[in-house]
């Protein structure tokens, strides 16, 4: 191992892989070095002093480096300013806004001199503002404080000042949001979705919640589903989103023959794949691609892995549908959630059926 120092003054104990790999990995406190101040690099106490020295601090370390057995122990300093001794692990000093204890520091915040966002109420509602929420909450809200906030589609939520300043907001449907049968009360209403959502326990989108379906009968679904579209009943509907009542809508309308959630035997991907609508009288499909078809789905309580590998399979599975039709000659009509959301399918599908009946009278003479 090397002797080596970074653009930024500070030293480490580096073999050759590791130099040419570092700058890749993900840092812990220096921009561009990993672990500068962590007790397994033996110039880490040099660097500590390197660092006080680089910003000028007035406060000093009074630690000795044998006495340091890891990073996450309490060191001890003087305050620049008064010179009491106070202790903090060497990662909260490093953070810390001003290098000096926390009497000074209140009597900093008190003359107006520190800029410190600890309880600048100003400072959160701004930055909530700019994330696209509303503190509900009133004035002198503190750092760590639960708060009630509500972004611009009209969810609520309870999260944190802390939370906000990191450019983060709240889970709608998470386990830990008080708020959240009400918010998926209000999806429900967004969506014209015809349910009532009981009063209960809720405990996050992977576990089930009591509901009624529009014909009367009581069900369970799994918040993650029903946020997925799935707000009937078994007895209404069969695995079916809801995006695709319009379409099942505008065929009966139109006196259109159909079968639901039609398999062919030789269409397969781990398992038969179903098509949404089977035109029985054309020999053709119709497939509702909804949004997961587009993106993954990650609303909360979903991590984003299963999400993205929920997506991914998805993907295959609508590339083997496209293909098999393809090479079976079944015409396919794929219609995206976009074009339902603005009622804009009705023009498809009679566009759509219209060259089948052509095709159909073509093939007949």
């Amino acid at each position: 191992k090397y002797k080596c120092k970074d653009k930024d003054g500070y030293l480490y104990k580096r073999s050759t892989h590791t130099c040419q790999h570092s700058l890749k990995r993900k840092k812990r406190y220096a921009e561009n070095c990993e672990h500068t101040f962590s007790t397994k690099n033996p110039y880490f106490y040099h660097n500590m002093l390197f660092y006080l020295d680089k910003i000028n601090s007035s406060t000093i370390l009074l630690t000795k480096q044998e006495d340091i057995k890891n990073i996450d122990q309490k060191l001890k300093f003087k305050c620049g300013y008064c010179g009491r001794e106070f202790d903090l692990p060497w990662h909260s000093f490093y953070h810390k806004q001003d290098k000096c204890c926390n009497i000074c520091f209140r009597q900093k915040r008190t003359r107006g001199e520190t800029n410190t966002n600890h309880i600048d109420t100003n400072k959160f509602h701004q930055k909530a503002l700019e994330n696209k929420l509303v503190i509900l909450d009133g004035a002198q809200i503190k750092y760590h404080d639960k708060i009630v906030v509500q972004d611009a589609e009209g969810y609520r939520g309870l999260t944190s000042p802390a939370v906000i300043m990191r450019d983060s907001s709240f889970e709608r449907f998470g386990g830990r949001n008080p708020y959240a049968l009400d918010n998926l009360r209000i999806f429900a209403f967004k969506k014209g979705w015809d349910c009532v959502i009981y009063n209960q326990e809720y405990k996050g989108t992977r576990y089930p919640i009591k509901m009624m379906c529009s014909c009367g009968n009581d069900f369970e679904v799994n918040a993650g589903h029903f946020v997925e579209g799935k707000y009937k009943c078994n007895e209404c509907r069969v695995k079916q989103s809801a995006i695709a009542d319009k379409v099942e809508l505008w065929l009966n309308i139109n006196n259109v023959a159909y079968d639901k959630e039609k398999r062919f035997p030789d269409c397969v991907y781990q398992r038969t794949l179903p098509f949404d609508f089977y035109l029985s009288d054309y020999h053709a499909c119709v497939e509702v691609d909804g949004i997961g078809h587009y993106r993954p789905i990650n609303f909360a309580g979903k991590d984003k892995k299963r999400a993205q590998e929920t997506f991914e399979l998805r993907k295959i599975t609508d590339e083997v549908k496209t293909n098999y039709c393809k090479k079976q000659n079944i015409p396919l009509l794929r219609i995206p959630f976009w074009v339902l959301e603005k009622d804009e399918h009705e023009k498809m599908l009679q566009e759509f059926v219209k060259s089948l009946s052509i095709k159909s009278n073509d093939l007949n003479k």
